[in-house]
């Protein structure tokens, strides 16, 4: 495993090769849902944007150590991702935000219809509050290396074999803002009430999802 400083260097490196496709992935991605776009099939709020993974998060992530199963404490010395750069699989991800939970459903098929995916998980109904965060469709996604235009100078052999795509909510995306702003940039740990608050917050939203999904849901059939 390389050191912390050897890491940030070659990631830093990396991310001058990311930016230059994130142009491409998201005409790719925001092409795949055009169609549902034009005909009035879904309701978006913030169209597909990517971002890059931060130097710091991915260093974080690639120095963790894997935990016993029994024990649930860290195995010294065995790392989490034995190469980093290939396994971790959010160092390019991206992020559409829609209105109501059938419009998740409708985006993240498209999206996986046209890509593929390594894996798909639907986040719509958690039961803990660590796994509200992750609320709404989490997918894998594919980038087909071959398909991106030789006019794009870019390191090939450094790009990702995929990246994360998140499709949710206003009401999942406004929570997981607000609470990743409080968990890892707020002064001190949360504690137990907070979390209980939070977990509190989280139910309400979930909720909230669900009554506007309801009446969405009714008057698109009364259109029909």
């Amino acid at each position: 495993m390389m050191t912390k400083a050897e890491l940030e260097e070659e990631y830093e490196k990396r991310i001058i090769e990311y930016r230059k496709i994130l142009p491409y992935l998201t005409q790719e991605v925001q092409d795949c849902y055009r169609g549902l776009k034009e005909n009035n099939s879904i309701r978006i709020d913030q169209d597909c944007f990517f971002t890059i993974k931060g130097t710091g998060s991915f260093v974080n992530k690639a120095l963790k150590f894997e935990i016993d199963n029994e024990t649930k404490k860290e195995i010294p010395n065995k790392y989490k991702y034995e190469n980093p750069f290939i396994d971790i699989q959010d160092q390019i991800r991206a992020r559409i935000v829609v209105y109501y939970l059938t419009d998740v459903e409708r985006i993240a098929n498209s999206v996986i219809n046209t890509f593929g995916n390594i894996e798909n998980n639907d986040f719509n109904n958690p039961n803990d509050y660590e796994k509200f965060g992750y609320q709404g469709r989490h997918i894998i996604v594919n980038i087909n290396k071959n398909l991106i235009p030789d006019t794009i100078n870019v390191n090939l052999d450094v790009i990702p074999d995929f990246f994360e795509l998140q499709v949710k909510t206003l009401f999942q995306h406004a929570w997981s803002q607000a609470e990743h702003d409080l968990r890892y940039k707020g002064n001190g740990k949360l504690s137990f009430d907070d979390k209980r608050m939070l977990s509190f917050a989280a139910a309400q939203a979930w909720g909230a999802d669900k009554v506007f999904e309801g009446i969405f849901k009714r008057q698109e059939n009364c259109d029909k």
